[in-house]
C-alpha cells in the first residue's frame, strides 16, 4: 500500500515510484519512467489519469497496490 501523503510534487520516494508505476500500466506516457521523484511529466500522467477515468480515491489506490502487490503497506 502507499502512504498517498508521500506523493506529493517534488518529492522522491518509493511511493512515489508504485504511483508512476500504477500510471504507466493504465497507458499513461511518462517519458522518464518509473523514476520515483514527482515532476512535470508525473503530474501531467496524473492529470491525464483524473481527466480520463473518473475514479474515487480508493479505487485509485486499488490500482497503485496492483502495480506493485508485493509492497508492504506503508505507515500512516
Amino acid at each position: 500500500m502507499v502512504a498517498l501523503s508521500g506523493v506529493r510534487f517534488g518529492e522522491t520516494n518509493e511511493d512515489v515510484r508504485t504511483v508512476q508505476k500504477a500510471l504507466i500500466a493504465q497507458g499513461h506516457d511518462i517519458p522518464g519512467g518509473p523514476t520515483g521523484h514527482f515532476g512535470e511529466q508525473t503530474k501531467a500522467a496524473y492529470v491525464r489519469d483524473r481527466h480520463h477515468v473518473n475514479h474515487s480515491g480508493s479505487d485509485f489506490a486499488a490500482r497503485v497496490q496492483q502495480a506493485d502487490p508485493h509492497r508492504p503497506p506503508a505507515p500512516y
